[in-house]
């Protein structure tokens, strides 16, 4: 019944602070910054439970993909043994057990040492994640919410270069395979 009362209160809280996010709508993006006194709701935190990964997040397997006419953004996610394992154009992804908490661990392509940037579960509820690490800039907190079937948003939240706050959203679709091919790769879009 919590589970549930807590899956309507974030649902409430982004109807109220984030209009038009939730409408049906072709894949769009948003940048939402302080200025326009919008942002994203802040999260609920659930008391610590049980968790499993494959349980917790199979809503956030699959390949997911946003397209605008200058570019092509997406990310895949895949059970692979006891972690979840997601990569998209500019960094790989883990989601990762550390004792009963499921922590989010992401390695952006191209760095210095390989470094890694965890972002343990802040709160989770049916088909919504938040991750959150106060000590980095951005993104502090990275929000997934499996909307539709077919339909995942990903928020992201922290300080810009000036410290100012600042939000990106993306609402990616699904991608449905044929023959097989599951390792397809859109294109940058030119």
């Amino acid at each position: 019944m919590i589970k549930y009362a807590i899956h309507i209160l974030i649902y409430s809280a982004l109807l109220l602070c984030i209009p038009g996010l939730l409408q049906a709508q072709t894949t769009s993006t948003e940048t939402i910054s302080a200025n326009q006194g919008e942002s994203i709701p802040s999260p609920v935190h659930v008391p610590t439970i049980k968790h499993s990964l494959e349980r917790d997040f199979k809503w956030i397997l699959g390949y997911w993909n946003y397209y605008t006419i200058n570019e092509s953004i997406w990310e895949s996610w895949k059970l692979s043994g006891n972690i979840i394992t997601g990569e998209d154009r500019d960094s790989k992804k883990q989601l990762v057990m550390d004792g009963n908490r499921p922590v989010y661990i992401v390695t952006v392509k191209g760095t210095v040492n390989g470094k890694s940037i965890r972002y343990p579960l802040k709160s989770l509820a049916d088909s919504t994640a938040v991750f959150e690490n106060t000590g980095h800039n951005f993104p502090q907190r990275i929000t997934y919410i499996r909307k539709q079937a077919d339909t995942l948003i990903v928020a992201m939240e922290g300080s810009g270069k000036n410290g100012e706050p600042i939000s990106e959203i993306y609402r990616m679709s699904q991608r449905k395979f044929k023959c097989g091919i599951k390792n397809l790769k859109p294109r940058k879009a030119k």
